[in-house]
C-alpha cells in the first residue's frame, strides 16, 4: 500500500521557492505543465472530492500499525528498506489505512503523492495517469521538482507516448535526483509515494510491468500496497 522514494530522500535542505506556471510558446503549442495537467487522474488523489466518504481508520484504531508505518516514514536513518508492501485479505482494511497515512503525513506537512486505483472507476483503473498524477503532485509539493518535470515535457512533448520505465525515470526519478544533489543537507524528510489497489489496475501484465519498473528504479523507489 505504501511507497516513497529512497534515494530522492532529500530530507530537510533549504529549497529555493519557484512558480511552476503553464507556458505557451509564439507557435501556441501547449507548454508543459498544462500537458502534464492534461494526463492527471484527479479522482485518484486520497483527497478527492470524488471519494464521498472514503474509508478511513477510526479514531483510536490500528494505532500500532499506523504509528510503525509513520516511524519508517519517518526515520530514515534506521530504516533497512525502501519499500513497504501492506498486504492482506479483501476487506481487511488496507485502503483505510492508506488513506489515514495519507491524512497524518499532510498534517505532519510531509511532502507525498498519492494514486488510489479503483476497478470501478474507468478514470483510476488503468496505468496510464499513474505517472502523471504522481509527478503533478511532486510539482505542487517541490516546486524545484515541478521545474525539472516541466522541463522534460518541454524537451519531449510526447513523453506520456513512451512506456511506463521511460515516464517514471523523467518525471519522478530524475527530479528527485536532482533535488537531492541541490539540497544542502545530507538529512531530509523523504518524499513519500503511496499507490493503493494495484490489483485493480486492468491487466495483470500491467500490473506486473508497474513492480518490475519500480524494482529497477530502487532505491529511488519505495512503496506499494495490493492484495496478494
Amino acid at each position: 500500500m505504501l511507497s516513497s522514494l529512497s534515494n530522492a530522500m532529500f530530507t530537510g535542505g533549504t529549497y529555493t521557492q519557484h512558480n511552476v506556471t503553464n507556458v505557451v510558446n509564439a507557435k501556441g503549442s501547449t507548454g508543459g505543465f498544462e500537458r502534464l495537467c492534461k494526463e492527471v487522474a484527479t479522482t485518484a488523489f486520497h483527497n478527492s472530492e470524488q471519494h464521498v466518504d472514503p474509508p478511513k481508520c477510526h479514531p483510536n484504531t490500528r494505532l500500532a500499525v499506523l504509528q510503525k508505518i509513520m516511524e519508517w516514514i519517518q526515520h530514515s536513518e534506521d530504516r533497512d528498506a525502501w519499500i513497504m508492501w501492506l498486504n492482506g485479505a479483501a476487506g481487511a482494511g488496507k485502503s483505510a489505512i492508506a488513506r489515514s497515512i495519507a491524512e497524518m503525513c499532510e498534517r505532519a506537512k510531509l511532502p507525498l503523492a498519492t494514486f488510489f486505483f479503483f476497478r470501478a472507476d474507468p478514470t483510476r483503473n488503468t496505468a496510464k495517469p499513474l505517472v502523471a498524477t504522481l509527478a503533478y503532485q511532486l510539482a505542487i509539493s517541490i516546486p524545484l521538482a515541478g521545474d525539472v518535470i516541466v522541463e522534460a515535457l518541454d524537451r519531449d512533448p510526447h513523453l506520456f507516448g513512451r512506456s511506463f520505465k521511460s515516464q517514471l525515470n523523467a518525471l519522478i526519478i530524475e527530479p528527485l535526483r536532482q533535488l537531492r544533489r541541490q539540497c544542502d543537507s545530507p538529512v531530509t524528510p523523504p518524499f513519500l509515494i503511496i499507490i493503493d489497489g494495484l490489483d485493480e489496475c486492468d491487466g495483470r501484465d500491467v500490473q506486473t510491468n508497474i513492480i518490475y519498473a519500480i524494482s529497477d528504479v530502487l532505491p529511488t523507489f519505495y512503496g506499494i500496497q495490493t492484495y496478494p
